[in-house]
């Protein structure tokens, strides 16, 4: 799954995405989203017009998936989650592990589940820094939704020149990620991204990508935010959504101020930022991996 910038005066190199799957944020997008042996599936329920419909064969816990789709739309902007959002899936891998995902589930990229994992989700659980945590998760892969949905991803694009490539398409010059990933991911960077890629060695793999986040730390919002450009952007787009830091000289502080050049990503931001029962103050200072 390489990401690679194609434009004859840019020469950007391909980028692969590594696998480093931190406690909250989970395995988000369809290209790496593996469905892990230690799994136990809930169940899948389909959603539509906003709702989740009923499974006959899953009758017992259609009133959990309600009640996690009601919380997942306290949050997040419903008209986009209707308007992509066609599957809830619930699962879990145990606590501490992958707490959601966000993939595609066709061609287009015009239809997306929701994972949940209901142990680290805890809906019972009303420490407000548990349900900060989860809601970090909930908006970093909201955030992936409204980069690679499809109207920001090709996914036929035989014949042109300039162009993004994720697993999903490719990403074209007027979309977020493409400009995310030419304002902030140069030659250089994407070259040292390529050769950590090439290391077969896992464990040496995850080394060399941490590595890789302190030589840059100034310029990611979290270690995670390091994994891959797409990781960078769902993370910066989270950091902004929670933040209310604005001016500030670091490269990170940029990525969370690129959203504000798009007014409908600033929409979005206020309609979030409107259902939080409370805000995080100077969230990128103080921001903490959550211990549950």
């Amino acid at each position: 799954m390489s990401g690679i910038i194609i434009n004859p005066m840019l020469e950007k190199i391909s980028v692969m995405m590594l696998w480093l799957i931190l406690m909250f944020v989970g395995q988000t997008t369809v290209a790496q989203h593996s469905h892990s042996t230690n799994e136990t599936e809930i169940g899948v329920w389909k959603i539509k017009h906003g709702e989740v419909l009923a499974d006959s064969s899953n009758s017992t816990n259609h009133a959990l998936a309600k009640q996690y789709w009601d919380k997942v739309l306290e949050i997040l902007p419903d008209t986009v989650m209707n308007q992509f959002v066609v599957s809830l899936r619930l699962f879990t891998d145990g606590k501490h592990e992958a707490l959601a995902g966000m993939r595609s589930l066709d061609s287009l990229n015009q239809q997306w589940e929701i994972d949940i994992d209901t142990a680290d989700m805890n809906l019972a659980n009303q420490d407000s820094t548990y349900i900060l945590g989860y809601t970090h998760t909930l908006i970093h892969e909201f955030g992936h939704l409204i980069t690679l949905n499809g109207q920001q991803i090709c996914a036929d694009y035989q014949g042109v020149e300039d162009y993004y490539a994720v697993a999903e398409g490719a990403a074209l010059p007027n979309s977020y990620l493409y400009q995310f990933v030419y304002a902030f991911w140069d030659d250089k960077m994407l070259s040292k991204w390529d050769r950590i890629d090439w290391i077969p060695n896992e464990k040496r793999r995850l080394k060399a990508l941490y590595r890789f986040y302190l030589k840059h730390y100034d310029e990611f919002v979290t270690d995670y935010a390091a994994e891959s450009p797409t990781e960078d952007i769902a993370e910066a787009w989270a950091f902004f959504v929670l933040s209310d830091e604005q001016t500030y000289k670091s490269v990170l502080y940029h990525k969370v101020l690129f959203f504000y050049q798009y007014p409908e990503l600033v929409a979005y931001r206020t309609i979030i930022r409107s259902k939080l029962k409370q805000k995080p103050f100077k969230y990128i200072r103080n921001f903490r991996y959550p211990t549950y």
